[in-house]
């Protein structure tokens, strides 16, 4: 029972925080959506900011799941690997990315730790896979700064770009996600040199 508490008190706060925002959602708001008493918060979490920082836990890869990708030894392998494990994160934790989205751009008081605890050691896993890839001849660039950030551009705005800009698109053909997924994919490879084979990425779920 305490630990579905816990669930519905994380998946409340998670989609309050990034409806209204951290500072305008309250504990008690929090609460009543997940059927819980105002007091659980502080007996679970210790507040609202720890609150924040444990579904942030929640969402984000293991240090295991990070220590098996690390393993890889074929940075080409391995930054398909992250690719395809930010595109699934990515769809699946819609809240969780406008949540660090809003914190980001308003440079809240958490601003700092989620950068440190969260986002960056992602991005410096792939400028690593980057910089190994092209010493070892498999990537083709000349700045490593250029196609981090030409990277982590591709993997980031197609879940944050306005209305105006998808109005653009009116009357084109819809396509999946797991369809926006794939050709993000080849396009960040083929930028970099690399011919990879499409759809390697599995079966649409």
């Amino acid at each position: 029972m305490s630990e579905d508490v816990k669930t519905r008190i994380l998946d409340a706060a998670e989609r309050l925080f990034a409806v209204k925002g951290f500072e305008a959602t309250s504990v008690r708001q929090i609460c009543e959506e997940a059927g819980a008493n105002v007091a659980l918060v502080s007996y679970h979490f210790g507040g609202k900011e720890k609150l924040l920082f444990a579904l942030l836990d929640r969402a984000f890869p293991s240090d295991e799941v990070y220590a098996e990708i690390d393993a890889v030894a074929d940075p080409e392998e391995r930054l398909n690997r992250f690719i395809i494990g930010y595109l699934d994160y990515a769809n699946e934790q819609q809240y969780v990315q406008k949540i660090i989205s809003q914190e980001i751009l308003m440079r809240s008081a958490r601003y700092s730790k989620i950068i440190e605890t969260y986002t960056s050691p992602f991005w410096k896993r792939i400028s690593r896979a980057l910089q190994e890839g092209r010493a070892q001849g498999k990537f083709e660039f000349s700045s490593l700064k250029a196609a981090v950030l030409n990277t982590i551009g591709a993997l980031i705005y197609p879940h944050m770009a306005p209305s105006d800009v998808m109005g653009i698109f009116e009357g084109e053909e819809e396509i999946s996600t797991y369809e926006q997924g794939e050709a993000t994919r080849l396009y960040i490879l083929r930028g970099l040199g690399v011919n990879p084979k499409a759809g390697e990425r599995g079966s649409e779920r």
